[in-house]
């Protein structure tokens, strides 16, 4: 059995390996997928230990965010949802740029939290600076979701 290691010095305990599940869902990136065969690959990492899943909220533009939160559906207390949040995309899907306003933090948030079906994020971050937005507005609001338990780490 591999050991868990913990994420910092008051993080949580986490496997050595998370699940990366940027193409899950989405197509394009890396191909056609399957969404059983996705959510097949999410229960097994998760039965075998791994329990840090990876995603972002522009991912397949909200699709990731939904297959991942069906695919925990009755196993929140098994995994470490950790989301990228941000980035923004054209109607073509194309990336545009980022938005870390706290607006835009807060707002991305609740979206997760919605498509994930879940009551709260374990780890939230950035998807990048936003040049126009000074770096202490962004982690204002995210200070402020974490005192409100929306989230319970931040990392950039």
């Amino acid at each position: 059995m591999i050991e868990r290691t913990k994420l910092g010095a008051v993080g949580p305990e986490v496997f050595p390996l998370a699940l990366g599940c940027m193409s899950m869902g989405s197509g394009g990136w890396y191909g056609s997928n399957d969404d059983d065969e996705a959510i097949a690959t999410i229960h097994e990492a998760l039965e075998r230990g791994v329990n840090v899943l990876d995603t972002g909220d522009f991912y397949g533009m909200g699709k990731n965010e939904m297959l991942v939160g069906r695919a925990i559906r009755g196993r929140r207390d098994q995994v470490l949802l950790s989301v990228k949040y941000g980035g923004l995309r054209g109607p073509d899907g194309a990336f545009v740029g980022v938005d870390m306003s706290p607006i835009a933090t807060k707002s991305a948030l609740a979206y997760s939290l919605s498509r994930l079906g879940v009551d709260y994020i374990d780890m939230y971050r950035p998807a990048g600076l936003d040049p126009k937005v000074p770096i202490e507005d962004t982690l204002g609001a995210l200070s402020d979701l974490v005192k409100a338990g929306y989230v319970r780490y931040v990392s950039l």
